[in-house]
């Protein structure tokens, strides 16, 4: 109630009590004009310390009443924001502060407060104006900061919980707004440097914003993305994201496919460095797996495993091999019969057999109907067919460098 009268007698639009649902103003002026009247004078009566205590006690409340308490902040923020005026921050920056004071409460009752203000803040970090929006990224920023000090415990996902409103941010900003974009993209870069050991979950987050870098036509925002990239999958670093080998990949895939032949060229320097992490050793794969949200029981799931890790960088090159020739595309396909030919011997017949006739097939399945499709475009029809050409006749090299074992199953 302090609030409400602080800001009708400042002149503001008022509002309820915090721990009450918005009403809406009274349509009698008569009594609107009273009321801002009797505001002014408690106004005058009120220490503006005792506002700041209803809010510096919260940590005090129990878990029910903190999270009643943010949505009744959340409704008041979102009515100051809306003010023709123009919008206030006043409540935007409590809700911060409330946010921070209880940051050390149990997880569960965090990722419950935390449930009802992220939306709030993706809100507010998409808002018209932007001074406001970069306000609130930026606040986004600091707290993200400090919770990412805090381990995150094991089958727990809260640091992805709590990044998710930098997603929802850029999908609601994109394309237009680049600057927000680039705010945003500079921060996953610096929690990617700097907070590398202690990222778990939230890489998910991390790596689906540095996708953006790699679908977006804006060169400085792709850099910043790949270059950071080339850095967390260093090998002292990678150990804190390999769980994350398919998404890394997928990414990577973004980048191959630029606009940018330089980004290109380093996408693939970055897929082959991650392939040799999966090639060189078996307990890399044994690594993923224990760290997997996934069961694997069997030593036929762990093949599967394992062929669906290959497959995700031999597939994406495989396809990139058949566009019209670039420079891109030449590495795209020496790099897969490279890493076919220099890993062939550390995989096992039975596993080779399943890669084997799930790529050959995935790759000749898409010539065959890229073949067939009738086109107009001859061009085109004569790039593919030279470049299965190029195809087959790396694969029969492959094959000669092969076990009989290895060949007969491929065959």
């Amino acid at each position: 109630m302090i609030n409400y009268y602080h800001n009708v007698g400042s002149g503001a639009r008022g509002y309820q009590d915090l721990f009450t649902e918005m009403e809406p103003r009274s349509s009698d002026p008569e009594a609107e004009a009273i009321k801002a009247q009797n505001a002014a004078h408690i106004l005058t009566a009120i220490d503006e310390g005792d506002i700041d205590m209803i809010f510096s006690n919260s940590k005090a409340l129990n878990q029910l009443a903190i999270v009643d308490l943010i949505k009744s902040m959340c409704n008041v923020s979102r009515e100051e924001l809306k003010k023709a005026e123009g919008p206030r921050i006043f409540l935007l920056q409590k809700l911060v502060e409330v946010c921070d004071m209880n940051m050390n409460r149990a997880r569960i009752e965090f990722s419950n407060m935390w449930n009802v203000m992220k939306d709030h803040i993706s809100t507010v970090g998409s808002h018209d104006n932007e001074q406001v929006a970069v306000y609130a990224i930026d606040s986004l920023r600091q707290l993200a900061k400090k919770f990412l000090e805090k381990e995150e415990l094991n089958n727990y996902h809260f640091q992805k919980h709590f990044l998710e409103p930098f997603n929802i941010i850029v999908l609601n900003n994109m394309p237009m707004r680049m600057g927000i974009i680039h705010f945003i993209m500079s921060c996953m870069c610096s929690f990617a440097k700097q907070m590398t050991k202690n990222l778990k979950s939230g890489w998910e987050i991390i790596i689906e914003i540095f996708k953006f870098g790699g679908e977006n036509d804006n060169d400085e925002l792709s850099k910043e993305a790949i270059e950071t990239l080339n850095i967390i999958l260093e090998k002292e670093n990678f150990q804190y994201v390999e769980e994350y080998f398919e998404k890394i990949i997928n990414c990577l895939v973004k980048f191959m496919n630029n606009t940018f032949e330089d980004h290109a060229m380093l996408a693939l320097d970055l897929i082959e460095r991650v392939a040799t992490y999966l090639g060189s050793s078996n307990e890399f794969v044994e690594r993923i797996i224990e760290k997997s949200r996934e069961m694997f029981n069997t030593r036929q799931e762990k093949l599967e495993y394992k062929k669906r890790l290959w497959k995700c960088v031999l597939y994406e090159l495989s396809k990139k091999s058949f566009e019209p020739k670039t420079n891109v595309t030449q590495r795209a396909t020496q790099l897969m019969f490279s890493l076919l030919t220099k890993y062939n011997e550390g995989i096992s017949p039975a596993l080779w057999d399943l890669m084997m006739r799930d790529l050959l097939k995935a790759i000749f399945d898409d010539v065959h109907i890229k073949l067939e499709t009738k086109s107009t475009d001859q061009e085109m029809h004569n790039t593919y067919l030279a470049n299965t050409d190029t195809m087959v006749s790396n694969l029969i090299g492959l094959f000669n460098t092969m076990e009989n074992e290895k060949f007969s199953a491929s065959v």
